[in-house]
């Protein structure tokens, strides 16, 4: 009778702290053991030392996102699925926006919306319209396994923002709970009086959509949430941090300790504003190359806690409906390249391979509730396993990809780290290429309060 149902023998074993030699054990889903194993499996791999990873934990998407006009491309579906190629196996998503209806509702739609997924997934729960006798709204999606919160402190023309009074008031509930408040930083002041600056100069080509965001919109809004979370002791997540200075407000803000995680993404590591382009469009906008190698810096040191995506698919179609700043789609593909581009440039800015582990998994599954399920190759947690030939190297092509824009920012970048083989939860989902789960394999994950 096998001991396990896998065994993936001579294996680099990427742990939080270290690289270790070792055999990794699966059953029933998890990984049971590690280190040197003498029993019997029904399958086994022998790896001849290449690098094992645990799953990435993108905590970052955006699935068919209804936006204006359009929806995001990817569905739950095939986003799933190009996750998985890139060594995705965990993913968390938003909520839709809708002022006039409860927290609850709207989670249970998203969760029946995303029942397609292949990989395992959450939800961040989105908060418009806030009210003090929302409150109980809260503890009802907490108690649906959704313990983090977005706020936007923008888009104030489309009813998303919330003011600084509602946040306050906001913050100490979800404070109450030990929860987690997600925020986007920009200044929706600052914004309008930017754009409107330009409206009167003509300039409203999308060219000048970075004039519109500068980099003052994020660093004043950041200071901001990081004084309004401290007054009410809330842990704070502030997402696709874009700006030096924003960064080392964040840094700075830690080091008093204060409780914040920074998140960045991978197009403010490897572009910047001489990539910006109606096609390269996001927000908030791309910065200076002194901007990323900032941020950069402050991923070494862990400053900066978690690499997400921010994963909002268009096409150039999409992106050609409009003539002004204000009418294109922002967003960039990238839930499939994550991991590669971090493994690629991860020598040259001085992280280890312990660090990025941390970084894309056992940091995101910390902070929002998935560990040790998830994030970290240890028995117990769920084998979640991607396995990398260090020497395999891809040039980017967008045809080559599986995500559905019909382009890549990063088009001619060549990337090693695309898995050779990606498991979930024990279950072999990507082999040399081809995919091999199916359609609903990904179960939604009720996380828990923030550790």
């Amino acid at each position: 009778m096998a001991n396990y149902d896998i065994i993936l023998r001579n294996a680099e074993v990427v742990l939080p702290n270290e690289v270790i030699s070792a055999d990794i054990g699966i059953k029933e889903e998890r990984i049971v053991a590690l280190g040197k194993i003498f029993g019997a499996s029904l399958e086994e791999y022998d790896l001849k030392g290449r690098y094992v990873f645990p799953g990435v934990v993108d905590a970052h998407t955006h699935f068919q996102l209804p936006l204006g006009k359009v929806i995001s491309r990817d569905t739950f579906y095939k986003g799933s699925i190009a996750a998985l190629y890139g060594g995705v196996t965990t993913f968390i998503d938003f909520v839709n926006v809708d002022p006039h209806r409860t927290l609850l509702e709207l989670l249970k739609e998203r969760i029946s919306e995303a029942k397609d997924a292949v990989i395992d997934y959450s939800f961040h729960s989105t908060v418009t319209g806030w009210r003090d006798d929302r409150k109980k709204e809260i503890e009802e999606v907490i108690d649906e396994g959704v313990t983090s919160f977005k706020f936007f402190m923008a888009y104030g023309d489309s009813g998303r923002r919330t003011d600084n009074g509602m946040l306050y008031s906001a913050f100490s509930e979800i404070a109450k709970h030990n929860a987690l408040a997600t925020v986007h930083a920009e200044n929706d002041e600052l914004i309008a009086f930017f754009s409107e600056r330009l409206k009167k100069e003509g300039m409203v080509n999308p060219k000048y959509y970075p004039l519109s965001r500068p980099h003052i919109s994020e660093e004043e809004a950041i200071g901001e949430v990081l004084t309004i979370a401290d007054a009410v002791g809330v842990n704070l997540y502030i997402v696709h941090i874009s700006t030096a200075k924003g960064a080392m407000l964040v840094d700075s803000a830690r080091k008093r300790g204060q409780k914040v995680y920074g998140e960045t993404t991978p197009h403010y590591l490897v572009l910047d504003d001489t990539h910006a382009s109606r096609y390269v469009s996001v927000c908030p906008p791309l910065r200076t190359k002194r901007d990323s190698e900032i941020l950069w810096r402050l991923l070494s040191l862990e400053s900066l806690s978690v690499v997400a995506t921010d994963h909002c698919p268009f096409t150039k179609a999409d992106k050609d409906m409009g003539d002004t700043i204000w009418d294109i789609p922002y967003g960039l593909p990238g839930v499939e390249t994550l991991f590669p581009i971090m493994f690629t440039f991860s020598n040259k800015y001085n992280i280890s391979y312990p660090l990025l582990s941390r970084l894309l998994s056992l940091n995101p599954s910390k902070i929002f509730g998935f560990y040790p399920k998830k994030g970290t190759l240890y028995p117990g947690s769920d084998a979640d396993i991607i396995i990398i030939d260090p020497e395999k190297k891809v040039k980017i092509d967008y045809k080559g990809l599986h995500m559905s824009s019909d382009y890549s920012p990063y088009e001619g970048l060549i990337l090693s780290g695309f898995p050779d083989m990606v498991f979930s939860r024990g279950r072999l989902m990507i082999k040399e290429g081809k995919f091999l789960g199916e359609k609903g394999r990904g179960n939604y994950i009720k996380r828990r309060v923030i550790l």
